[in-house]
């Protein structure tokens, strides 16, 4: 029955640090606030952000992004997905015969803390890729300026620089979880709900 208790509390521990969405965008009737740098032809279109890299930095911008998490929550992740064509080749990075994708040069930006590195880049279908960075050093609550690069910057995926690359940018999400702290205490909260029905 211990056995029992203790599993159920790994799970309870589990289950309350499931990340929650803050925020997330889709871009399916406009850009929802979102601005560019270094980017031509920017704009919403068919479900995507849009754009053509003008030089190796473009950047996605929401300012002012105004994205808050309770005193109880800790930032989680940006989870993104993206397409990338390549100016040189002409084929999606990372479809056959061309370049794999690659993260870098990408920078995400929460207020003055910028992150380079620690990107997981998984291929999601038609020549997508979902890009995860973790954001959990993050110690501001409020997010008020938000950069994302949409793709790598020079010589990152196709060998060649990153001015002429299009980019197509399915959604952006803002995940965050609960305390450590609060967790477990909710967790224990539980356990003494659960020892008192015994």
């Amino acid at each position: 029955m211990v056995n029992a208790v203790i599993l159920s509390a790994f799970a309870l521990v589990s289950s309350s640090c499931i990340a929650a969405v803050i925020v997330s965008y889709d871009f399916n009737s406009d850009t929802q606030g979102w601005a560019a740098s270094n980017v031509n032809g920017f704009a919403a279109s068919g479900g995507y952000l849009i754009g053509t890299a003008s030089n190796n930095d473009p950047q996605l911008l929401k300012t002012p992004a105004n994205i808050t998490i309770s005193a109880s929550q800790t930032w989680s992740t940006v989870v993104f997905r993206v397409r990338e064509l390549d100016d040189l080749s002409g084929k999606y990075i990372g479809s056959a015969g061309a370049p794999a994708f690659s993260p870098v040069g990408m920078v995400v930006q929460f207020n003055s803390t910028a992150i380079s590195s620690g990107f997981t880049v998984v291929s999601s279908g038609d020549d997508f890729h979902t890009i995860t960075c973790d954001i959990s050093s993050i110690v501001d609550k409020t997010i008020a300026n938000f950069r994302l690069d949409p793709i790598g910057g020079a010589l990152s995926n196709s060998g060649s620089e990153t001015t002429g690359n299009s980019f197509e940018v399915d959604f952006i999400q803002v995940n965050a979880v609960p305390e450590p702290g609060i967790a477990l205490l909710g967790s224990l909260g539980m356990l003494v709900l659960l020892r008192r029905r015994r």
